[in-house]
């Protein structure tokens, strides 16, 4: 239960720095439809990049393990 509790609090964090980035970018003139379009491509990177993170986290603990 502890580690799905982790995983929502980590995903309402990213969503309100999405949130955060894609107000900020509406406020500077970009046009909604365009922010808006933009999104899944944002999130598909960003869950690529915890992808990403998360195997060089486990090569490394890996690595250090081996004799």
């Amino acid at each position: 239960m502890g580690s799905a509790l982790e995983q929502l609090k980590r995903e309402t964090r990213d969503d309100m720095k999405l949130y955060g980035c894609i107000k900020e970018l509406y406020e500077q003139g970009v046009p909604f439809a365009e922010l808006k379009a933009l999104i899944p491509d944002i999130k598909r990177t960003r869950e690529q990049l915890h992808m990403k993170r998360m195997l060089e986290n486990n090569l490394s603990l890996i690595h250090i393990s081996e004799p």
